[in-house]
């Protein structure tokens, strides 16, 4: 499995804002760093960020535009659409850096750029 399937497979559950499944991509001692939010690390802090992410907006919709991916690393642009309870539309653009190991994620850095965010900051 290459790193970009790894990749879109993870984003696909992230889709369905179902934390079991999106949790199950990760490595259990993998990490998650994301601007505001710092450096993450296994399973119960990652978890965290998804639990309040998905009650804050149980909508998304990600789409991948580009990435390249060498060895077990992948660096991939994306735009996400989420939604709030009230069904108002935020889109956010960026990029991952990815590590995988043995089809999971290890290593997850979040580079996004607000100034394409249409809502109020995360």
């Amino acid at each position: 499995m290459t790193v970009r399937n790894v990749v879109e497979r993870y984003w696909r559950d992230e889709e369905t804002r179902n934390v079991a499944a999106i949790m199950a991509h990760y490595h259990p001692h993998g990490s998650l760093t994301v601007p505001n939010m710092g450096h993450l690390e296994g399973h119960e802090e990652i978890r965290r960020f998804y639990d309040a992410s998905v009650a804050q907006f149980p909508h998304l919709h990600l789409e991948v535009l580009d990435g390249f991916e060498r060895g077990n690393q992948g660096a991939f642009e994306w735009q996400a659409t989420f939604s709030d309870s009230s069904g108002r539309l935020f889109v956010l653009r960026g990029v991952n850096m990815v590590v995988v190991e043995h089809e999971r994620l290890w290593s997850v850095q979040v580079y996004d750029d607000h100034g394409t965010w249409t809502g109020t900051a995360l």
